[in-house]
Parts: structure tokens; C-alpha cells; sequence
């Protein structure tokens, strides 16, 4: 990894055990699904930060006996989280850069390929928020590709819907419905093969919200609608991060189509999933659909949704 586990050190002493080592992955799991949930941004990513530096540090003292390819991959995985966290939460987008590339560099060391094709998309992704459209482009395509030839059926899926999301942002429309259908296809896969070394979930829920994403982005409102119903009664309930970025998809669809006061639930919704959490990347999203909603200041239900937000500034 470049030098970030350098082994050897003052601890050569002692040397975590088969169960520690066992019980490090556990962990390391956990805190990538937790994302999730009902945790907040703000106390996973104390959490996740320090089991990322103790893994580190257990490699560069000699400590980790479980083969090191094994302690560059759950780096690598906690990187991933570390700067997810610091993109979405803070909207921190150089530490999150560094992070991103760390677990990059880590997949490489630990010949992970399906975490390196997570770690590509993920710089795909930073690159949208960093606005860089010809660089996300550019780096899903290569993070697909490596995930067709060698990563786990739901790694594939999760490619393609970001792939299909990145095309319908360029109006691409055959290219985002390709993507779409080729991410349905892997995600059949994962009855057989369940693994995923992702942050959060992603299933036949989480498809049908890209699915309605990408049909937002290129106009068809309608069927756009339908699907991000669809996805909201098929979210498990504790999925607060899937249901507040779904709610504000479809608070906007709704907004699009003049369904002021419906967007308005919508909108309350999603803000408050995004709170719960602490995640400002929602909120830039509720207060997306706000603008939106603005030429309907004078609703009721807008003016309600304009104090909430105000009161949250203060």
C-alpha cells in the first residue's frame, strides 16, 4: 500500500489472533452496512476512522497474522466508508478524495478486484459532485468494465445503476436503459452469490430507485413516478439514507408536475430522514425540490417547508 502498512515495528511481540482478526472483518462489515440505517454521518465516521488507522497500525507493527492481502482489503473497505462519510456528510470533497484513493491503492495491494471496481465507482462519483461530468464518465466506464470481468454479481449491479444514473445526467437515454438492464441482469446473480464489500445495501429496492432517478433526469416524469413509489414500499423502513434520497426523487417529479402539496410531504420526509442522519447531501437535495417549489411560495404547504428549512439554518 504504498507504505501505509509498513511491517515491522515495536510490536512484534504480540500478533492479533485468527478470532481478533475474525472479529476485525465482523466489525469492518457492520460499519459499511450501518450506513444504511439509522446511523448518523456524524458517529459513524469517528468510529470508522479509527478502525481504519488500527488496521493500518497493525500491519505496520507487525501485528495482523491473518495474510495481508486479507488486512489491505478491510483498509481498503473502511477507506471506502471514511470517504463516503466525509462526501456526503461534510461534503468534504479532498478528504474524501484521499480516502478514496487509499482504498483504491489498498484493493490493488490486496488484488481485490471487486473492492477496487467499488472504489472506481465511488471516484466516479466524487467526480460528479466534484463537477467533473467528462471524469465521471470516463472512470464509471473503467469501473464497470472491471466489475463485469471480476467482480461479485451485486458489485456489477451497483456499476451498471451508476453507470445508467451518469448516462441519464448526459441525456444519454439508450445508454442509461443498457446500463439499467445490465444491472438487472447481475442482480439475479445474487441469489447464488449474496457477497458485497459496498457501503449500505444494494438490492432489487435500491435498482428500481436508480431506475426512477434516471427517468427524472431525462423528463419522463410519469413513469419516473411510478417506480420511485414503487421503491419507497419496497425500502425496509430503517433505511433512512435509500428513503430520504428516494423521497426527494419523487418530491421533485412531483413538484415537475405541479403536485405542490404532495411534494411538499415528500419534502418533509426526506428531510427528515436526511437529519436523522446527519447527511448534508439530502439536504442539498430537500433544498433542490424547495427552489423548485418556490413559485408556489405562497402555498401553505410551502410556506410550512420554507420555515422548517429557515429554522434548520439557524
Amino acid at each position: 500500500m504504498s507504505g501505509a502498512l509498513v511491517v515491522g515495528g515495536i510490536g512484534r511481540a504480540w500478533r492479533a489472533s485468527t478470532q481478533a482478526a475474525d472479529d476485525l472483518e465482523t466489525l469492518v462489515g457492520s460499519y459499511r452496512r450501518a450506513y444504511a440505517g439509522k446511523a448518523a454521518a456524524t458517529d459513524l465516521l469517528p468510529g470508522t476512522t479509527g478502525l481504519m488507522h488500527l488496521l493500518i497500525d497493525l500491519g505496520r507493527r507487525d501485528q495482523w497474522s491473518a495474510g495481508p492481502e486479507r488486512l489491505a482489503s478491510l483498509v481498503g473497505q473502511a477507506a471506502i466508508l471514511v470517504g463516503l462519510l466525509q462526501l456526503m456528510g461534510s461534503h468534504d470533497l479532498s478528504a474524501a478524495k484521499v480516502h478514496y484513493d487509499l482504498a483504491l491503492r489498498s484493493a490493488r495491494e490486496a488484488n481485490d478486484w471487486d473492492l477496487a471496481s467499488y472504489a472506481l465507482g465511488s471516484l466516479a462519483f466524487h467526480a460528479v459532485h466534484a463537477r467533473r461530468p467528462a471524469d465521471a464518465g470516463t472512470i464509471v466506464e473503467a469501473a464497470s468494465r472491471l466489475a463485469e470481468r471480476h467482480g461479485s454479481p451485486r458489485t456489477r449491479a451497483w456499476a451498471a445503476a451508476l453507470a445508467s444514473e451518469l448516462h441519464a445526467r448526459a441525456g444519454r437515454e439508450v445508454a442509461s436503459r443498457r446500463s439499467l438492464e445490465i444491472a438487472r441482469a447481475a442482480l439475479d446473480g445474487t441469489r447464488e452469490d449474496p457477497s458485497w464489500k459496498g457501503v449500505g445495501w444494494f438490492d432489487e429496492a435500491r435498482l428500481v430507485s436508480y431506475d426512477g432517478a434516471s427517468l427524472l433526469l431525462l423528463g419522463k416524469y410519469e413513469a419516473a413516478e411510478e417506480l420511485l413509489r414503487l421503491s419507497l414500499k419496497q425500502l425496509d423502513p430503517l433505511r433512512l439514507k435509500h428513503r430520504s434520497t428516494t423521497s426527494a426523487d419523487l418530491a421533485m417529479v412531483l413538484a415537475l408536475r405541479g403536485e405542490v402539496e404532495e411534494s411538499c410531504v415528500r419534502t418533509g420526509d426526506a428531510l427528515t430522514f436526511a437529519s436523522a442522519i446527519s447527511h448534508r447531501e439530502s439536504v442539498d437535495r430537500v433544498r433542490g425540490v424547495h427552489f423548485r417549489l418556490m413559485r408556489w411560495r405562497a402555498h401553505p404547504a410551502v410556506r410550512q417547508l420554507t420555515e422548517r428549512l429557515d429554522a434548520r439554518s439557524l
